[in-house]
């Protein structure tokens, strides 16, 4: 009679544990299976937000020889990497166009294009010069060198 008792006993907790572990293992692939589809949508929308538009950036100089060089560094520096600087180097008489080409030597990989101009047009006229021939950016920006 005692041993009956045990034997059910037994055979009733060997069942829950059966269960139990059926539980946790079909518990822990509905687990598996939802952090895939997670994870794919994060790399999914994670490739999406690298496709960042490319950004123009103009920026008009005049006999800009004190700043210049400062104004690049910044744009350099920022996080946003999709970038194309255009400087519109307006008949300075200082040393902005040699500023200029030294910096482009320094940093050959740095996107920098320079339109050293004969005639002093303005900065306005500079700007759009500078857009419709260079610009190839889906955004554009203009920066002055100061």
């Amino acid at each position: 009679m005692l041993q009956e008792i045990f034997f059910y006993i037994f055979i009733t907790v060997g069942a829950i544990n059966f269960l139990h572990l059926g539980f946790y293992i079909v518990g822990g692939d509905i687990y598996d299976i939802r952090e895939f589809r997670r994870r794919k949508f994060a790399l999914v929308t994670k490739k999406k937000r690298n496709k960042l538009p490319l950004v123009s950036v103009i920026v008009p100089a005049h006999n800009e020889e004190l700043v210049i060089e400062r104004c690049l560094d910044s744009i350099r520096k920022s996080s946003y990497r999709k970038v194309e600087i255009i400087v519109h180097n307006d008949k300075s008489t200082d040393k902005t166009a040699k500023i200029l080409n030294a910096y482009k030597k320094k940093y050959p990989k740095f996107k920098l294009r320079v339109i050293n101009r004969r005639k002093n047009v303005g900065k306005g006229a500079g700007v759009n010069f500078a857009i419709k021939s260079y610009a190839k950016g889906e955004l554009i920006m203009t920066l002055d060198a100061d």
